[in-house]
């Protein structure tokens, strides 16, 4: 389980620092290439300005992506994200596959959930069609690769299409939530 998550769903984003700016969301929607919001600092006034973070999303909710989701609105609103390797973070990786398959179910129950509420703040962007075209034919291309052994990361992939089908229905039920508590 670890070895599988360390391969395919890495928070290592590498040792150079980066910046993600208006070009990288314009170039790439792919926010969550960003990495994991598990150390992340910002100035009070950017949550003024673009709002909280989407309630809908992360625990209790979808079960993730909240971070993915909130980095999107910083980038739309021309706002810059910084990575720096040197913020370390160690994170415990799940030692038992059934615990690596909640997870990503879980990942991926968030991030469709997100790509969902990301189209609608940009119906440009393409999330949508990422969601319902891209990944059917990126699961579909696994699956046919893995045949008929399902080794190594193929242990998780039924797992992470149950999430993503589950995160649909999610965001469907919870699209007229409110999406942000104040303070």
């Amino acid at each position: 389980a670890q070895q599988i998550f360390e391969k395919y769903w890495s928070f290592n984003r590498g040792y150079i620092g980066k910046v993600y700016d208006s070009v990288f969301i314009k170039k790439s929607l792919a926010v969550w290439e960003i990495g994991a919001g598990a150390n992340m600092a910002f100035r009070k006034s950017l949550f003024e300005q673009v709002g909280y973070f989407d309630e809908r999303l992360d625990v209790g909710a979808a079960g993730c992506s909240g971070d993915s989701e909130f980095w999107h609105r910083i980038l739309f609103n021309g706002f810059t994200i910084v990575y720096s390797p040197r913020a370390v973070v160690y994170h415990e990786h799940r030692k038992e596959i059934n615990d690596l398959k909640s997870q990503l179910f879980n990942y991926m129950r968030g991030f469709a959930a997100a790509a969902l509420i990301q189209h609608n703040q940009d119906t440009k962007a393409g999330y949508k069609q990422h969601l319902y075209k891209g990944l059917p034919r990126h699961y579909i291309g696994q699956l046919n690769k893995g045949f008929p052994g399902y080794a190594f990361n193929y242990v998780t992939v039924f797992s992470e299409i149950q999430g993503l089908i589950s995160g649909i229905l999610f965001f469907r039920k919870n699209r007229n939530k409110p999406a942000h508590t104040s303070f």
